[in-house]
């Protein structure tokens, strides 16, 4: 089995409370130069929000997802340019589990396109994620895929994940992606997306059985020198008839850029024994993060909490979201 190298010299810098107004998990935030962003899944996670404020209190609802366009999705990320943005579109159901994870990742103008969507097609698209880079795969054993782009915005990761639990992970030039959903951004008839298996790429790597060492894919994000980065915690598992919960293991995983395929090289900040994010009470799940600068980053945490529902005459419990909180932490 191999073990990841691990730290806990761990620097809590900041501590913003997220309020989106609406109790479900923050997947994503991200701050911006002017706003703080929120993505969250709403509805039984049938409906995508985006929404931003200039503190942690979010009431301005930028974007509006739902039927195809929407879907399960961590990807929130400035695309480089002025009010462009990447988010996951375009759900599918797939046998084994109830997540409607999407397959392509969109182009959004939040100016030009602020509000509702209920098509992907609506948007320039990143299409056939599974044809990305140098390792191929059958789009049937596709399960998903999150894109992140660099700090100083010169890079753009696609990592997709099979239903094997292979990791993919392609890194290339943003220039060359947005370049790329320019040429495609006015055509018609859904034809304006972007073949990704035709897209030169800088990097291109795969990890056979990925899952085995990664039980959670939450965020994946990327430092300026090529450094890949995993968050990871399962939500907590809670007994219906007792309300008690099992909660899991909560690290970020470093992918170093010179060690991409020695797994042992792997660094896993571990904030489980770290210990400062844990809330008495609470039962946390960390969900996307953002990438600042090598080992320094915002990271989003869902807390959980129990609640009581009746069902045929019997009280029973569910895990339910109390609040978000978005961390500056480095290590």
């Amino acid at each position: 089995m191999v073990k990841f190298k691990e730290t806990t010299s761990i620097s809590l810098k900041k501590t913003v409370e997220l309020n989106p107004h609406h109790h479900s998990a923050v997947q994503k935030a991200n701050v911006g130069s002017t706003y703080i962003y929120c993505l969250q899944l709403r509805n039984k996670q049938e409906n995508t929000y985006v929404v931003r404020g200039k503190t942690g209190d979010m009431t301005e609802t930028i974007l509006h997802l739902s039927d195809v366009a929407a879907g399960h999705t961590q990807t929130w990320e400035y695309a480089g340019m002025a009010n462009k943005w990447f988010i996951g579109v375009k759900k599918y159901e797939r046998k084994g589990t109830d997540i409607k994870w999407d397959k392509q990742i969109a182009r959004v103008d939040i100016k030009a396109q602020k509000g509702s969507h209920s098509s992907h097609l609506d948007f320039p698209r990143l299409a056939y994620l599974n044809r990305a880079g140098s390792h191929p795969y059958p789009g049937e054993n596709f399960v998903r895929a999150e894109a992140a782009v660099s700090p100083n915005h010169q890079k753009f990761l696609l990592a997709t994940i099979d239903n094997s639990g292979n990791g993919y992970f392609t890194i290339y030039s943003l220039s060359v992606i947005n370049k790329a959903l320019d040429q495609v951004a006015s055509l018609s008839n859904g034809d304006n997306y972007v073949n990704m298996g035709n897209i030169a790429y800088l990097e291109s790597f795969y990890y056979p059985n990925l899952s085995s060492l990664i039980n959670s894919y939450q965020g994946f994000d990327m430092d300026d020198y090529g450094n890949i980065y995993i968050s990871s915690q399962k939500a907590p598992d809670i007994n219906s008839d007792t309300g008690e919960f099992t909660p899991h293991h909560k690290q970020i995983i470093k992918i170093p850029a010179n060690k991409r395929s020695f797994a042992d090289q792997w660094i896993s900040v571990n904030l489980s024994d770290w210990g400062k994010i844990d809330h008495k009470g609470y039962h946390s799940e960390v969900e996307g993060f953002q990438v600042i600068d090598e080992d320094h980053v915002y990271l989003t945490v869902a807390y959980h909490d129990k609640e009581k529902y009746k069902k045929d005459g019997k009280t029973l419990y569910k895990s339910v979201t109390k609040y978000n909180n978005l961390y500056e932490i480095s290590w």
